[in-house]
């Protein structure tokens, strides 16, 4: 039952779009950072990963997301 309810939330979750807003709140369409969360790795799906991510929180309690790339540059990958 847990493993059940623990996969809704987390696909539920994850599929969830995601929006980036400017203070003041004027809606941001196209970033950098927009591109890496939908497509954090060319390893898995954003789906995938991001239900990866929920599943963790909700079964320890805290995720962690690890940004990758050159140093000195903007992170390349999520993981």
């Amino acid at each position: 039952i847990a493993y059940r309810a623990i996969m809704m939330v987390a696909t539920a979750a994850a599929s969830v779009p995601w929006k980036l807003f400017r203070q003041g709140g004027r809606e941001v369409v196209k970033h950098p950072l927009l591109d890496l969360i939908v497509q954090p790795s060319p390893m898995v799906s954003d789906s995938a990963f991001w239900e990866a991510v929920h599943v963790s929180r909700l079964l320890s309690g805290n995720a962690f997301v690890q940004a990758v790339g050159p140093k000195g540059e903007a992170p390349r990958e999520l993981h």
